[in-house]
């Protein structure tokens, strides 16, 4: 059976919101454009130092304020999403992301990003175990650790080599470095992308978990593919790509119960219509110098949430309940195996 997700967001819904972060992102960068080319100018250690304390002023304030505007964005948007008729809820507040943003990019200052697996992950649980449906909250499992393990030996390792070998070949042909580099960047992109999406769907709902089931050697493969058409088109194969990986890891997000498969993602919908949509919707934010943004990213939530579904054996609400049911009948008949034997005799 098919458990459909619904979503009846539109723009009117949190365009007012969305400006308002839109506004204050383009006012943050011009404080910091001013912040960096006063520390340019700046003679004493006393103006770098007021600079320098000014910039990171500037970040703070852009996080507090961004961090309120990103609550009440997620707020709307979750309360015009359900799933079998039943609604999303985001219970997080405002203070507690403003602490998990705030704090978590000063320690990434601090430890010069090396804290920075670990700030995706506290993002990321926010979101996460905030997101309340049916009257219970999931809980993110993924650990900081796992993503630097995999920044590190599938991102800053090979990067670094590339680099050293890089500086091998421009000695002999520098033509041989670029096809080299950008190769070398490419198959990182699409190895970085495979285990940071298996890393992110590592959830756990009322004992069942949702997890991506996709093999490391096809899907690294299929991203390759789509990365690759997307520079050889110079990027007008993007919407086509969007609709293609987003179809191909939906069917690959599993929900296991007891170790055993309860059921999968699907998305249905077609290639070409999703190039057409994407690149109409595009075309209007560009025509319209981004007013109408809003619109645009309701309307693509609502394209592809309403073309996702799961398809499960066991309606998913309620299963707890059926699950014990069933438990409690096969122990009742083990108990008395002809138990009901004897009522069809007595029939």
């Amino acid at each position: 059976m098919k458990e459909k997700f619904s979503c009846s967001l539109n723009g009117n819904m949190w365009w007012k919101p969305y400006i308002c972060m839109l506004l204050f992102n383009i006012f943050f960068q011009f404080i910091m454009q001013r912040s960096e080319s006063y520390l340019e100018l700046a003679i004493s250690m006393n103006d770098i130092i007021r600079d320098l304390l000014l910039m990171l002023a500037s970040l703070v304030l852009m996080l507090i304020v961004q961090s309120a505007l990103m609550v009440a964005l997620v707020k709307i948007a979750l309360s015009a999403i359900s799933l079998s008729g039943i609604p999303f809820r985001f219970t997080g507040t405002i203070g507690k992301a403003i602490e998990t943003y705030t704090l978590g990019i000063i320690f990434v200052i601090i430890t010069f990003g090396i804290y920075t697996p670990w700030y995706i992950r506290r993002v990321t649980a926010f979101w996460v175990d905030n997101t309340e449906f049916d009257g219970e909250r999931p809980v993110f499992l993924g650990r900081g650790g796992s993503l630097f393990k995999y920044i590190l030996l599938f991102g800053f390792i090979p990067i670094f080599v590339c680099a050293f070998l890089g500086g091998l070949l421009s000695l002999y042909s520098e033509i041989v470095m670029y096809v080299v580099i950008i190769g070398a960047v490419i198959l990182i992109a699409a190895v970085l992308s495979y285990f940071y999406i298996v890393w992110m769907f590592n959830i756990e709902w009322r004992g069942i978990r949702i997890k991506c089931d996709a093999v490391a050697g096809p899907a690294v493969n299929f991203l390759l593919g789509q990365i690759v058409l997307c520079v050889i088109t110079i990027g007008i194969y993007i919407p086509a790509m969007m609709g293609k990986v987003y179809r191909y890891f939906a069917s690959c997000i599993v929900l296991e119960k007891d170790g055993r498969e309860y059921g999968r993602g699907r998305l249905d919908c077609d290639t070409w219509q999703v190039f057409k949509f994407l690149w109409k919707t595009m075309l209007l934010m560009i025509v319209t110098l981004g007013i109408y943004t809003p619109w645009a990213y309701a309307n693509i939530l609502r394209y592809f949430l309403n073309n996702l579904y799961i398809e499960t054996g066991t309606p998913l609400i309620g299963a707890e309940e059926k699950l014990l049911t069933a438990d409690i009948s096969q122990e009742e008949n083990r108990g008395n195996p002809e138990g009901s034997g004897r009522e069809e005799n007595q029939e």
